[in-house]
């Protein structure tokens, strides 16, 4: 994850702070450059002799770089105490930081190259949650995709949205799950998020953590009372999801498909179903290497305490609720996560290549 961490903040700050590489010597673009660098004296100098400066690049700079201290100049009057209970009352006249510059506000900035402090600063100042360019991610997707647990958890303190949709209809916890971050699913369900919420294909998130091989993911779907006999639009369930996943053409290690294949089973899910194509799980077994002993697992009977077993999502009546990581994924998850991660843009609102579109 810090070889993840080294690569998102220097484009981040790139992204915010584009602009300052043309020939201009505005106020506006001077004010922006002194806050990614931090030198508080020449914000305090700009901002003495020109009260109607465009602070946005500055807010998004400063954000995007950590630097709390600038922010807090840029933020007049100073920031509430955390622990005052007038957060919801009216507000006295401050600056706005719920603007936008290049592409981001400021608390999207901060939530995506990881600073939480500078992120509570922005929430206590009263940044929204909800604000998301068109089409793109809330800060709660943000921090959820990227599995930053610290983040996610300041974010619902703030009341943050746990049902709020991205432009393909995923809610935070569907991004965790097609990300792998089995810390940060737990933690919102927990919360409430809800197991069962689909995206625009009708995936749920044990559909999505099974499309996208992320057995620890899988695991605690499960766990968590997930129905493991849910069906997409295409009529696919669980396990013709984990076996034709999306590292289904790279040849992946038949070992994790068949962890996934006996979790589904064992919890109830059902190897005979069809999808809408008439296709069973096992009619895409055999393009699969090694796929032999996925194979028997799906043949009725074969798999251990797979007789007469009770779907998960009858069993369990309840949900059970750093580094910026989540903690447990396996050693596959790992290298498949930072083979997307290269493939993302710091810009919330980007398409990501390679995105489940199937």
């Amino acid at each position: 994850m810090d070889a993840i961490i080294k690569t998102f903040a220097p484009l981040a700050i790139k992204e915010v702070t584009a602009y300052l590489s043309k020939k201009s010597t505005s106020p506006t673009t001077e004010l922006a450059k002194a806050a990614a660098e931090g030198n508080t004296n020449v914000v305090k100098s700009i901002l003495s002799q020109d009260h109607q400066i465009d602070l946005a690049p500055a807010l998004v700079a400063a954000a995007s770089a950590g630097k709390m201290e600038v922010l807090d100049i840029l933020i007049d009057p100073p920031r509430r105490s955390r622990s005052e209970n007038s957060r919801h009352k009216e507000k006295i006249e401050r600056t706005d930081v719920n603007v936008w510059s290049q592409h981001i506000t400021p608390l999207i900035a901060a939530v995506q190259t990881h600073h939480v402090k500078t992120t509570e600063l922005l929430l206590e100042a009263g940044a929204d949650t909800s604000m998301a360019p068109e089409g793109g991610e809330t800060v709660l997707h943000i921090a959820a995709r990227m599995g930053d647990l610290e983040m996610v958890k300041l974010l619902v303190e703030f009341e943050a949205d746990l049902e709020a949709r991205d432009g393909w209809g995923n809610t935070p916890l569907l991004s965790a799950s097609i990300w792998g971050h089995p810390h940060t699913i737990k933690f919102l369900l927990g919360k409430g998020a809800d197991i069962e919420a689909r995206d625009l294909k009708g995936s749920t998130a044990l559909l999505l953590a099974c499309r996208h091989d992320c057995v620890g993911a899988v695991k605690v779907l499960i766990n968590s009372g997930a129905n493991v006999r849910v069906r997409d639009k295409k009529g696919r369930s669980a396990l013709h999801r984990a076996i034709a996943g999306v590292d289904f053409i790279e040849g992946i290690n038949a070992k994790v498909k068949e962890d996934m294949v006996r979790m589904l089973i064992n919890a109830g899910a059902d190897p005979r179903v069809r999808d809408n194509e008439g296709k069973r799980p096992g009619d895409m077994v055999g393009f699969l290497r090694g796929g032999d002993r996925v194979k028997r697992l799906l043949k009725p009977g074969s798999a251990p305490h797979s007789r007469e077993r009770t779907p998960a999502h009858s069993r369990h009546g309840s949900r059970t609720g750093s580094p910026y990581t989540d903690g447990s994924r396996n050693s596959h998850d790992i290298s498949r996560g930072a083979r997307r991660d290269q493939n993302l843009s710091p810009l919330a609102g980007d398409v990501v290549d390679g995105y489940d579109r199937d």
